[in-house]
């Protein structure tokens, strides 16, 4: 009964189930208890960016410093302008492990083989370290 609640779409997180239906994401043991959760902050969709802020009422608005989009979780991974370069290594990083395209799906989502996740997680740490002391 609760697996079958688990893995209904229409139960719990669905940003979870779209980034990983098979709900086998896990937490890399060797990461440190700051990053783990920011892993599962970003997982869950409420890692303390401007939108999220703004939802909770600890911002006045959703909008991006340097690009002026809504500064959500997608949109710091994938698209936005300040973060070009460390975009661009962190995809380099990610294509070696797989084919899939480069998206939130990918850079949050699970991977096939725990030395894949390692490698992905340490390069997506390496992504939010370089953007905080900037």
């Amino acid at each position: 009964m609760l697996q079958t609640w688990l893995n209904d779409p229409n139960v719990g997180n669905h940003r979870l189930h779209k980034l990983d239906p098979s709900r086998k994401l896990q937490v890399p043991s060797d990461l440190s208890r700051r990053d783990a959760t920011l892993l599962c902050r970003l997982w869950l969709g409420v890692a303390f960016t401007k939108a999220y802020s703004l939802r909770i009422g600890m911002a006045d608005t959703s909008k991006c410093d340097s690009c002026d989009s809504d500064e959500t979780i997608e949109h710091l991974l994938c698209s936005c302008d300040r973060l070009v370069s460390e975009r661009n290594v962190l995809r380099d990083t990610l294509n070696k492990l797989d084919d899939r395209s480069f998206s939130e799906e990918k850079i949050l989502g699970s991977w096939l083989y725990a030395s894949q996740a390692s490698i992905a997680t340490r390069a997506l740490m390496h992504f939010f370290k370089i953007d905080l002391v900037k």
